[in-house]
């Protein structure tokens, strides 16, 4: 009856679904995205492919699509630094707010805080910059203003330089919403808007065709870009 003819077509879904699954899929993905936002993707992810392996690499900059490029990953999420690369395929997904901050007694926020932020005060002081790892990028800066620069190749590091009072820098606004809430960071309104948005892409070799669990990968991380 009805109720059987549900279930084979339930059935047929599922093995349609499950026909040409991956056994493992590698993912990279940029450290400007919130571990909320991957945990969750990944979590729901382990639910609905409880089959397949997961590989997960974290990596910044152009070292993301490097690991596409050099075949040890199958899916990126990763930013706009290398945005037209002729191997590489591209979704936009979503974007982040990077802003500029540094702890409260820093001079730069005393400054700010005073209304006395003139422009040019910010090339004073030295700069905390994300470096890239890879050589994609070689040569070009991303959103470094100061003379004076520390390049970090970790974004943890960045992060506790920061509060420490050791410079000023970009971070994600989530990562360091608690922080601003808290106190222990100081969002820096600069004449020179040092700010980004910086837009995320799911990003795949051309050469390889996506199966389902790593197409679900990407509408899932649409969709928490779309929410937050």
């Amino acid at each position: 009856g009805e109720v059987a003819d549900a279930v084979d077509a339930l059935l047929a879904k599922t093995q349609s679904l499950h026909s040409g699954l991956e056994s493992s899929v590698g993912l990279v993905i940029d450290v400007m995205v919130s571990g909320e936002v991957t945990a969750h993707v990944l979590r729901e992810f382990r639910r609905m492919f409880p089959t397949v392996a997961l590989t997960l690499n974290i990596e910044g900059l152009g070292a993301v699509a490097q690991c596409l490029l050099d075949e040890n990953a199958d899916l990126a999420i990763g930013g706009p630094v290398i945005a037209q690369h002729p191997a590489l395929e591209r979704q936009a997904l979503g974007e982040i707010d990077l802003i500029p901050v540094a702890s409260p007694d820093h001079p730069l926020s005393l400054a700010v805080a005073q209304g006395n932020a003139a422009p040019g005060l910010s090339r004073q002081h030295l700069q905390l910059v994300l470096a890239d790892r890879s050589d994609l990028t070689q040569g070009r800066e991303f959103s470094v203003l100061s003379p004076l620069t520390w390049r970090l190749g970790d974004l943890g590091a960045k992060h506790s330089l920061l509060k420490e009072g050791l410079g000023w820098g970009n971070m994600p606004r989530e990562m360091v919403a608690d922080d601003l809430a808290q106190g222990r960071l100081f969002e820096l309104d600069l004449p020179e808007k040092p700010g980004d948005r910086y837009t995320l892409s799911a990003l795949w070799r051309r050469d390889t065709q996506l199966g389902p669990a790593t197409n679900w990968l990407i509408d899932a991380f649409r969709d928490e870009f779309e929410r937050s």
